[in-house]
């Protein structure tokens, strides 16, 4: 099952990662991708190979050297801990940090801690109030815009990547950035199939199409036409056929396709959403 990571706008002003962008950029921009590991509770091993394969499956650039040098980074500005537990690493983001901007996570969830992931150790008291007092003078944003995580399977915490995530980078042939990844995800939280999606993005392809904008303009189209499933984009291709059939003359050309709700009616859009898989 899905779920949400939200995350600001102002990570790319926030001074922690301006520093660790100035020590290794390529550390800065796995930020986001890292904020997926993290549970409800805001906790995730910090196993550098585990981190490798649930996040960075398909990213050959992405090697457990970098992120282990991104762990290392991310501890020392103090936008994660990093503790030992059992003999196993985890990584943390403050409690109150986490919920401040995981807004859309139910209060009885934040009050009943139900993480498979133990919680740091209780630090020092005056180590705590010195973090307390650097996290006033400079609060790191642990979260661009909110954006959807990468789902995950609840059963030992491991995560997966969603299928329109991986068709949309093997269609396109790039990684897909965490804007496109919200925007595709608003999609299915209002109810749309993933499928749908999915099939959204091989027409944007079949079209020799390599804008993302051409998949929202199905995907607003089929939306707009109560398309929520393959079975309604069925329907709306089979309504496109039905009309482009009725505006054949016999004996003569086509007439443009209408509608009595002219309105409503547009020809690129709804014409796009026809395409044949």
């Amino acid at each position: 099952m899905g779920r949400k990571v939200f995350i600001t706008s102002d990570m790319s002003i926030d001074e922690r990662l301006i520093e660790i962008a100035e020590q290794n950029s390529n550390a800065a921009i796995l930020w986001p991708w890292f904020l997926t590991a993290f549970d409800d509770w805001g906790r995730a091993e910090a196993s550098p190979k585990k981190l490798k394969a649930k996040i960075f499956p398909l990213f050959p650039s992405v090697t457990i050297e970098l992120i282990e040098e991104s762990l290392r980074l991310f501890s020392e500005a103090g936008i994660v801990r990093v503790y030992t537990v059992g003999g196993k690493t985890y990584m943390a983001i403050d409690h109150d940090k986490w919920f401040k901007y995981q807004t859309h996570i139910r209060r009885s969830k934040r009050d009943n801690d139900e993480s498979r992931i133990p919680a740091p150790p209780i630090e020092d008291s005056r180590e705590c109030a010195q973090i307390r007092e650097d996290e006033r003078k400079c609060e790191p944003s642990p979260s661009p815009t909110p954006s959807p995580s990468i789902d995950h399977d609840d059963d030992d915490n491991v995560r997966t990547r969603p299928n329109f995530v991986t068709t949309y980078e093997q269609e396109f042939g790039r990684l897909i950035s965490p804007t496109e990844l919200q925007d595709l995800q608003s999609f299915i939280d209002d109810g749309m199939a993933e499928e749908v999606v999915c099939e959204a993005i091989k027409r944007t392809r079949q079209q020799g199409v390599f804008k993302f904008s051409y998949v929202k303009k199905i995907l607003n189209d089929w939306y707009k036409n109560h398309v929520r499933d393959m079975a309604g984009v069925a329907r709306v291709d089979l309504e496109f056929e039905q009309i482009k059939a009725k505006g054949q003359p016999k004996g003569g050309q086509a007439r443009e396709p209408t509608r009595k709700n002219t309105s409503d009616w547009d020809e690129d859009k709804f014409y796009t959403t026809s395409i044949e898989t």
